[in-house]
Formats: structure tokens, sequence, C-alpha cells
């Protein structure tokens, strides 16, 4: 993954021991090499016990990294690693000189760090959707950070209780929250944070979070007539893909909905004026589906001229890559369960000759209105365990009341943190902060670690406008599909996919395939000491009658219902419809759900907190005996 990683020896006058300190960075630099052929660079001063080092994946390398930028006029080093707006050196200049308060300024995907050898201070920070993540953990009297959790494990002595808070919440909505990792030691910056460290009065020194959430919202807007704000949009986005997706080898990933086929349109018409076309990729299984993202992603690529590839899904090796992206994501997410392959897909596009990958997250709304801040909750998948039926009996009665207790604490906390909020505003905070931080921003670090990664839709110039825009226009994309409609209005009257071309995950868990064969496989494990918190007598036995209904009409109790019967009596009344929703939201989950999120949970376990984070751990894993 690329990024920073070092270290820093808090207390007054202490130092690393040179050997053990190179040893230590080794370690955490191959834990992060997921290619092999990754660029290292370090920069130490031993006398001030500071190291500050990047990774980072060689094709995608613009020219030299800068290194330790010196800051004319002071003994202030900067460290960046990805893109700031601008001339990267002449920014970090002008910001370090108003001091390291006004990193939050910048604009890009980067995360920096700024030594201050007179005041022997640190301080460590990311953009402001920490696209670049950055990780830390003070282990004795030393602050460590690096970009992946597994880094940090290199460090010797480090904690590796679990946060019960985190499993609460992932085992809920299958993530983080932006600032978790599954050990309570390791924390994240969320974006627009920083870290500061320094020498404290107590001679071990004070670490402290600093910098606020810059995404604003307003459910009023700001009077701007609805048609000005289209027009606005329209220029914004055009300028966002010019500028994040305007470079040759650039390679779009297209389905079937509206977002990326109104990025690779816009790619399309400024490849077109240099004589150039763009690529396009999807991907799903490989059976066809009408109406499917890949069928409607291919007529869209004909439309706008792009060189279109499929890429087919193949689960045959569904075990080896859940170990492998397990490793890489290191528990933040249940990705390895239901996107074990897409790291795969990466290196197959990297070995291609792609450099630049464009992807369509975005924050234009997410979903549709919500009618209070538990709807909101709900809407983003953030459950209370004890509210899911199907989880009471699969975990250990302690480790329902810890885990289950401690994520509902820290998901009260997000209410009260948006409480008198308009309900649209405060479901569309909770995705920027947590859902895109923590969810996509994960998914991200699959493309980051292979090739470079931008997000037009999440440029900083769309992300300050959406404070303008009123929540009934933002609920559903409302203003958004209005100007993707007048930026490709024959782009936008192709047909949408009327279903996806993935995996029927809970068929697979329940029937015969490779999936369900990693499912027992792990089952039979008794030696994991994940069993110590989940009853694995009891997942057994619910795995072997498990099987694929509608999660929708079974918690409604109207299975025997036709589906369409089903949405069609709920759709006549909104409010209901809501409701209902956001009842079944709340209070269920698929057994595949909380199955597979249970094995990515076990996996971490055992690679992580029994094993001790290495490539050997992950070796172990896929070796014969352990696959």
């Amino acid at each position: 993954m690329p990024g920073l990683f070092g270290f820093f020896a808090l207390a007054p006058g202490s130092r690393l021991e040179p050997h053990v300190a190179s040893g230590v960075l080794a370690e955490m630099a191959h834990r992060m090499s997921h290619l092999g052929d990754e660029i290292v660079e370090t920069w130490a001063d031993p006398a001030s016990g500071v190291a500050v080092a990047r990774i980072g994946v060689r094709a995608g390398r613009n020219g030299a990294w800068p290194g330790a930028i010196e800051v004319p006029g002071s003994r202030r080093r900067v460290f960046v690693e990805g893109v700031i707006a601008g001339d990267t050196v002449s920014r970090v200049h002008a910001v370090t000189e108003r001091g390291v308060a006004a990193l939050t300024s910048l604009e890009g995907s980067f995360s920096v760090a700024v030594w201050e050898p007179w005041r022997r201070r640190l301080t460590l920070a990311v953009d402001q959707r920490a696209s670049r993540p950055l990780v830390y953990a003070r282990v004795g009297g030393a602050l460590y950070f690096a970009p992946e959790v597994k880094a940090l494990l290199a460090v010797p002595g480090i904690d590796k209780a679990l946060d019960p808070a985190a499993i609460g919440v992932f085992l809920g909505a299958g993530h983080l929250l932006s600032t978790q990792t599954l050990f309570g030691s390791v924390r994240r910056l969320s974006g627009g944070q920083r870290l500061i460290a320094e020498p404290g009065p107590s001679g071990s020194g004070t670490l402290r979070i600093e910098g606020e959430d810059r995404y604003r919202l307003s459910a009023s807007g700001d009077g701007t007539a609805p048609r000005e704000l289209e027009e606005e949009l329209c220029a914004l986005v055009r300028g966002a893909v010019e500028r994040r997706a305007a470079v040759p080898a650039t390679v779009v990933f297209l389905s079937g909905g509206v977002d990326s086929r109104i990025l690779a349109a816009e790619a399309q018409g400024a490849a077109r004026a240099r004589g150039e076309r763009i690529r396009t990729v999807s991907w799903g299984t490989p059976e066809r589906r009408v109406g499917s993202d890949v069928e409607v992603a291919a007529i869209v690529a004909r439309a706008i001229g792009s060189v279109h590839r499929r890429l087919d899904r193949e689960i045959g090796a569904y075990r080896a890559c859940f170990f492998e992206t397990a490793y890489l994501l290191d528990g933040l997410t249940d990705l390895p369960a239901y996107h074990p392959h897409e790291h795969t897909l990466m290196r197959a596009l990297g070995a291609g000759g792609a450099r630049v990958v464009v992807r369509g997250d975005e924050c234009f709304g997410y979903e549709s209105h919500v009618g209070t801040i538990e709807d909101a909750l709900a809407t983003l998948g953030l459950r209370r365990l004890a509210q899911v039926r199907r989880v009471r009996g699969l975990l250990a009665p302690r480790a329902l009341a810890i885990w289950g207790g401690a994520g509902a604490a820290a998901i009260d906390d997000l209410a009260d943190g948006v409480r008198g909020a308009h309900p649209d505003d405060a479901k569309d905070l909770l995705y920027f902060r947590h859902r895109l931080q923590g969810y996509l921003g994960s998914a991200a670090y699959l493309k980051q670690a292979v090739l470079e990664h931008e997000t037009p839709l999440l440029d900083e110039a769309i992300l300050a406008f959406n404070a303008r825009i009123p929540a009934p226009l933002r609920a559903g994309k409302r203003l958004f599909l209005r100007a993707a409609r007048r930026l490709s209005p024959e782009v936008f009257a192709l047909p949408f996919a009327t279903r996806d071309n993935l995996e029927d995950w809970a068929a697979l868990v329940a029937g015969s395939s490779p999936v369900h064969d990693h499912v027992a496989r792990e089952l039979a494990d008794r030696e994991s000491g994940i069993w110590e918190y989940v009853d694995r007598e009891a997942l057994t036995a619910a795995f072997a009658r498990a099987e694929a209904p509608s999660a929708f009409t079974a918690a409604l109790g109207l299975g025997r219902l036709p589906r369409r019967a089903v949405r069609s009596l709920v759709r006549a009344v909104p409010s209901v419809e809501r409701s209902l929703v956001a009842c079944v939201q709340r209070r269920t989950l698929r057994f595949d759900q909380i199955c597979l999120r249970l094995l990515v949970l076990k996996s971490f376990h055992d690679l992580f907190v029994t094993g001790d984070g290495s490539r050997r751990a992950l070796a172990r894993r896929l070796s014969p005996r352990g696959a």
C-alpha cells in the first residue's frame, strides 16, 4: 500500500538503536509490499529518534519523490506521499510557513509528515477523505505509523487486544468507523485530521488529534436556483474529470449505472480532443444476465467509443484470494469475502499497461430521503448487534454482551454527533465520514496497491459545492441526475442496468461451490482462537441448514408472496415503505453476511492476533496444509 511510515521516539533525549530501527522499518516495508517491486525511500535523524519512510508503487511513480522537503528559512522538513493540488513543493512551503495547523487547507490525495527538530515535534496529516491512510500506535516511548495495520505489528511489544466497539460495528455494518481498527491500541486518522506528537511534561511525550471535518451540508442550501446549481455542477464535474482523468492509459471502471457512464463519457471527450481513446472495464461473473451491469456497460462503451474490456470473476480460487485480500485489508471491511478477486483483477490491468484507474465514488446524496436519524443509521447499515436476531445465537454470550454493547455505544455516539441535523444531512454526513472513508476507502486500497486511483466525483471543489445543495435536491442524487442528463443527454438516455452481474453469495454459501467449501473448512478448524468468542457448533449447525431467501420478504413474514407484489404493496405509501425498509435494515442480516463476516474476523485473528502479521503467517495460511 503506498504511504508514509516510520517512528518517533517521544521521550526527550531518547533514541532508537540504529540496527533495531532499520530492522523494524525493513519488516514494516516487507509487509506492505504486495507486488514485490515497490520503491522504499527512507530519511532518518538517529540522534533525534525519528525516521520517515515512503513505500510506493513503481509503475505509478511520477519523477523523484521529494523526500525531505526542507522549508527555506526554517529547519522544518516535510514529507509528502501522494498528490497535492498545484506545485507540491511550493504549496508545502506556503502552508508550513503558516504552521502545521494549515495542513488541512491542502487539497489532493495525500498523506503528510512534518518534522520540526527545534520543537522535537512530528505532525502527521491526511487529506479530507483520508484517501492515503495513516494508522498509528504508541508502543513504549515511541510513536509508530504506517498506511497498514499489519506494518505496526512488526513493532515488538505492541498491544494486540481487540477493540470490542470496532468488532461490534464490523459485524453489523461490514466495515469499521473511520478512526477504528480491530485493535484497541491502533487508531486511524480520519479525513482532515492531524496527529501531533511532541515531548510532554510527563517525560514520555504526548499525542493529540487536531483538525476538523471540512465537509459541510445545509438542509436549505444557499438559495441558489436549482437551474443555476445544475449548470455549476456540470462545469465542476467536467473540470474534475479533465484534471483527474486526462492522462494516457486511463481506465474507467464502467457499470450500468449513471455515475461511471458520465465519467467515461467526459473522459472520452477529453481524450478525443487529444486524438486518443480511453479504456473502459467492467467485470462480473461468467453467467450472462439480461439487463445486467456488464451488458449495459458494453452498450455504453460502444456509444462513447471507448476501448472496452470485460473481466470475469472466477470463484475457483476463492479460498486463496480470500486470505490474500484479508491480509491486505487488515480486517477493516468484509471485502475479502465479497470482492476477493479485485486485487488480482487490478494486477491484470497493470500488467496490461494501465496506469490510472477512475472510479465513480460520490457524495451527491446517499440513497433516498429518510425521516429520522435512526432511519439514517439503518440506511447506512449501522446496526446494533442486539437488534439483529440471527447474530444472537452465533456468538458466545459474553462476546455478544461486550461486542454488542460497545458497538451500540459507538453508534449512539454517531447519532448524538448529528442530533438536531436534518435527517438527510445526517445520513449524507455519516456516509462521507464513515461509509465512504471506512468501506469505499478500503475498496480503493485494492486498487492503490497496484495503480494510481482517481475519484473525480470526490474532487474538493465538488465536495465544497455540496454545502450549497438543499437536502431535497441531494436525496436520491436528484440534482446530479439532472446535471448528468445535461452533460451527456445521449449517454444518459441509454438503458440503465436492472440487475448486477456479481455473485449470488447467499446461494454460493448454501450450495455446492468453492465458497461453501471454504466455509466448511474454516468451521472444521477447531484450533482457531476465534472460537473463544464465536459459538462454532451453533455456526456449523446454521451453515448446515443455510438457504438463500429474500431477506426483505422473510423479515416481514411475507416469504410466500411474489417479491414484486410485496414491493408494490409497500411502495403504495412511501412513508410506510421507508419505515418497513429501515426496520428490515436495522434487524436483518442474511446468513451469508453474518457467516462470512465472522470468517473475515477469524482470518484476522489467525493472521494478526494468534499470528504475527508477517508474510510468513500468510504463507502458512496459503500452504497446502493451511489452505
